[in-house]
């Protein structure tokens, strides 16, 4: 809030040291030429937060990007592409009405999904919804999951049943 009464005090003395020049000035052609310069002059205050912002912005995208590996099929891109994808997958998941926890792991091409629900669920719609996600978030509409289902009851610890 601070930067913004600054913003505006700025402006303000911006505008009155304009004027007060405007006025000073003793033929009317020069107040016109005067005119113009306070103009740009009270852009350029108006636009020099939002350009120091947009500056502090792409800094720290460039500093995201340099972080990121580049180009290229290198085990450090294809570990982050990977933990993305689990990512993603759990956070799909765990939309599912009833979930509690997620556990995603890759081993090659093999996905392995374990879900536990706080209630019993069938099988059959959990495994399809678990196998959508992992094709809608790998890109590989032949990707088929090994979906391990897994209840937990109100304050069990462990695994509980697992529904064949």
């Amino acid at each position: 809030m601070g930067e913004v009464a600054a913003w505006i005090r700025t402006l303000m003395v911006v505008v009155l040291l304009g004027n007060l020049a405007e006025w000073l000035l003793p033929r009317a052609d020069l107040r016109r030429y005067a005119g113009l310069v306070v103009g740009l002059f009270v852009l350029w205050a108006m636009a020099h937060p939002l350009v120091t912002a947009w500056d502090a912005v792409r800094v720290r995208l460039g500093a995201a990007r340099l972080a990121l590996p580049t180009g290229g099929t290198g085990p450090e891109r294809d570990a982050l592409i990977a933990q993305e994808e689990v990512g993603q997958i759990a956070a799909m998941v765990k939309t599912l009405p009833g979930v509690t926890d997620c556990t995603v792991t890759r081993s090659g091409s093999t996905w392995v999904v374990s879900v536990v629900f706080d209630r019993p669920e069938s099988p059959g719609p959990v495994r399809a919804f678990v196998a959508a996600a992992v094709r809608l978030a790998t890109g590989n509409p032949a990707a088929s999951p090994t979906v391990r289902i897994v209840t937990r009851g109100p304050g069990e610890e462990g695994m509980g049943h697992v529904p064949q």
